[in-house]
């Protein structure tokens, strides 16, 4: 019979002693070798940066927030800037008694 328990805080030290104790000591390097993961070579990935010329007027947005994921609630922000000379168009932040992780993130 397969029992699933879900693990607090300061379990998992405790359940990770007792794997330790179940596997051998002198197996323990073979064991972790053949379960951690291969080392690959770093890949170059080409970046293009992307330019502003001084005729061109962007703008740039920035949110920025902390939500409570127990308590519900949090601080949320936005900032708008206008390329190229970075000029603060616009900015607000407020608290939000029922905002949560996801919402605030996407």
């Amino acid at each position: 019979m397969l029992e699933i328990v879900k693990c607090i805080r300061g379990e998992d030290e405790i359940l990770g002693t007792i794997a330790a104790n179940i596997t051998p000591r002198e197996n323990v390097d073979s064991i972790l070798s053949s379960i951690a993961p291969r080392k690959q070579p770093r890949q170059l990935i080409p970046v293009v940066l992307p330019t502003v010329e001084q005729s061109e007027e962007r703008l740039v947005v920035s949110f920025a927030g902390s939500a409570r994921v127990k308590r519900g609630g949090g601080v949320c922000s936005v900032t708008v800037w206008k390329l190229p000379e970075w000029i603060v168009v616009a900015t607000e932040s407020k608290y939000v008694l029922d905002l949560t992780v996801n919402e605030w993130e996407y």
